[in-house]
């Protein structure tokens, strides 16, 4: 472990040596990871069975090879979304001075005995994003000036750089480290359950003896009821995945995180992070993941970083 991670003040754990970092609630990511696989095992132990009788087994083995196939895709970028670093933003001891203690009491000052420490009030900052000032928030749990668009996850207690919001499908925070394995899991997922509904009320027409769709899936679905759970399952899912996929879409194109759009910061205001379509894909999906500043080899100048406020924040100019 680096020594960041030694005594971690947050919710996380580092199991493997410090090379994994896992939310509070990584018990929630192993049940998203059961949903996953259940209805990909019912598909291949229902309807291939199916398929292979009317078209026959290469038919079968192909349609089935797409939903494993696009599964396997989606839980890798389930667990790294959910076991790394997001983008957290390690703490500073809180910066003490001593004082005498003929200390003056009264005038409103603040009587500080022999002995007793006070802590010092940072003066106020702000950066130059994108030719506009931007204020940095003071962060009284983790002593530092959290960067822009950075915000304190109360579920992790942690700061996290171009924070997105705490996912409870993978038990930590989506932030600027994970975005980009978040955003293409919702996306691989919601392919596969589309792939898996549309095969199965396919499947449920044709054993309906192909009449009108409508039905000629009511009678497949009587005559199989597996496949008919199997449908309302992922119909009920996907209904949920594309509200989640076209949220996550629209703030990617404008710049918006999650966080901001709940805040609703640039609802009476423009965007300063705003660079057009496809160059704000391009930076939350194919930019390079900054290296974390947990990790041993960042340590030693993390403290620097941090207390400048400058930790991840891209385009930044100091203005003190």
């Amino acid at each position: 472990l680096s020594p960041l991670m030694s005594g971690w003040p947050g919710r996380n754990s580092f199991p493997c040596g410090g090379r994994l970092m896992l939310g509070p609630h990584f018990s929630h990511c192993l049940g998203t990871l059961l949903m996953m696989i259940a209805p990909v095992l019912v598909f291949l132990a229902t309807v291939c069975p199916l398929v292979a009788l009317h078209m026959g087994e290469a038919a079968a083995y192909a349609l089935g090879a797409v939903p494993v196939v696009l599964l396997l895709v989606s839980c890798s970028l389930l667990v790294r979304a959910s076991t790394m670093d997001p983008g957290v933003i390690p703490r500073r001891e809180p910066c003490l001075v001593s004082a005498p203690s003929s200390a003056p009491q009264g005038g409103g000052g603040v009587g500080v005995g022999d002995g007793e420490v006070q802590a010092v009030m940072r003066g106020s900052r702000g950066v130059v994003v994108n030719g506009h000032v931007v204020s940095l928030k003071y962060c009284s749990t983790c002593n530092i000036y959290r960067p822009p668009r950075a915000s304190h996850c109360k579920v992790c207690d942690n700061c996290v750089d171009r924070f997105d919001h705490h996912c409870p499908w993978l038990g930590t925070c989506v932030g600027r480290r994970n975005y980009a394995s978040f955003v293409g899991f919702v996306l691989t997922t919601t392919l596969m359950d589309a792939y898996v509904l549309g095969t199965s009320l396919y499947i449920l027409h044709v054993e309906g003896a192909g009449g009108l769709m409508g039905m000629s899936i009511f009678q497949g679905a009587q005559r199989h009821p597996d496949v008919a759970g199997l449908s309302v399952f992922a119909c009920l899912w996907l209904l949920f995945l594309l509200l989640l996929s076209g949220l996550h879409l629209v703030l990617l194109s404008t710049n918006v995180t999650t966080n901001e759009q709940m805040k609703g910061i640039w609802r009476d205001r423009d965007n300063i992070y705003d660079h057009g379509c496809i160059s704000n894909v391009y930076q939350a999906l194919f930019s390079p993941i900054p290296e974390s500043l947990l990790s041993a080899e960042s340590s030693s100048r993390t403290r620097f970083d941090v207390e400048e406020g400058v930790a991840g924040s891209e385009g930044v100019q100091h203005e003190h």
